[in-house]
């Protein structure tokens, strides 16, 4: 962002050598232009925006979006990774299975043969 920045002013300083200078608001609406569709809705924000358009204003915005941006990026892949890294393998899940087969076998060892007693009573 901020070398699109960087390279309009560089413009709008060579047009100003040539006598063609450059308003603040024109230079900020070609740097609104430049931007990418996913930034349409700052652009909109700042567009809609009552009074005059600030060029100074204008990249601070852009410039805190664009850290925005990024922050939002990276948490969401922090996020993936914790999320990934929970995941139980394949060989912790067939030892959790492996458990509960044990565990069924022991209760049905130590139940089963009650089970029949206590349908005998009902």
């Amino acid at each position: 962002m901020a070398t699109q920045v960087q390279e309009i002013k560089n413009m709008a300083i060579k047009l100003k050598s040539l006598r063609y200078p450059l308003s603040e608001e024109f230079q900020t609406i070609a740097i609104l232009t430049t931007l990418p569709s996913k930034w349409n809705t700052i652009c909109d924000i700042i567009l809609n925006k009552t009074g005059k358009i600030s060029l100074q204003a204008t990249i601070d915005a852009l410039l805190e979006h664009e850290t925005v941006l990024k922050h939002d990026q990276e948490n969401a892949l922090v996020s993936s990774q914790s999320y990934f890294s929970q995941i139980p393998t394949q060989r912790v899940l067939k030892d959790r299975c492996a458990q509960i087969a044990r565990d069924l076998v022991i209760l049905w060892t130590n139940v089963g043969p009650r089970v029949e007693e206590w349908k005998e009573r009902d």
